[in-house]
């Protein structure tokens, strides 16, 4: 029987690495970063205004200087592209050929089928091909698949390593990017 065993190090063995920021003091690059509050105090804005100046290299407050324009996926399912999505982006002023939002998923075999984060790898291929420096998923509750989020075991089974053979925050900083995740409480 195999046996685990739990590994311990001493911080002094530790070699630090400073953190690569998107923003800095607020959206670390390679990190899953958390928007929080209650319905309709403007989350989906604050995240379109911050898309939209990373998408144009303009500044975000306290920066010092712009950083070079990025790309970004927008996952949701909560407001319609249509309607809410693109109008809001544009009048934040993003550049919409940076920004590229969830449009549906289609199996291998060609069947409509509801994208969740078990597809972990369909994502990162996106990421990788449209060079997505920053990605939203709103809300993650969209994109848990059948998992019930208040279930930690239904949660883990969706974020675990040892079930998916990978976790969000280790495919992000695989390629560097950011995963900015909001959430309604």
């Amino acid at each position: 029987m195999e046996r685990a065993e739990l590994k311990l190090r001493k911080l002094s063995e530790v070699k630090e690495k400073e953190i690569e920021w998107l923003w800095r003091g607020r959206i670390p690059r390679a990190f899953i970063t958390n928007i929080l509050g209650d319905p309709g105090v403007g989350k989906g804005v604050l995240t379109a205004h911050i898309i939209s100046q990373l998408t144009t290299g303009k500044m975000l407050p306290g920066m010092k200087e712009p950083i070079r324009p990025i790309n970004a996926i927008v996952l949701s399912m909560e407001d319609d592209k249509e309607k809410v999505l693109k109008p809001r982006y544009r009048t934040m002023g993003a550049d919409l050929e940076r920004v590229f939002c969830y449009d549906g998923f289609l199996t291998a075999a060609g069947s409509a089928q509801q994208f969740d984060l078990r597809k972990l790898p369909e994502l990162e291929n996106k990421i990788t091909e449209h060079k997505a420096e920053l990605v939203v998923i709103d809300p993650l509750t969209d994109f848990t698949g059948e998992a019930k989020i208040n279930n930690a075991e239904d949660v883990i089974g969706v974020l675990n390593p040892e079930i998916q053979k990978t976790t969000l925050k280790e495919s992000f900083a695989r390629s560097n990017r950011t995963l900015k995740n909001l959430r309604l409480l």
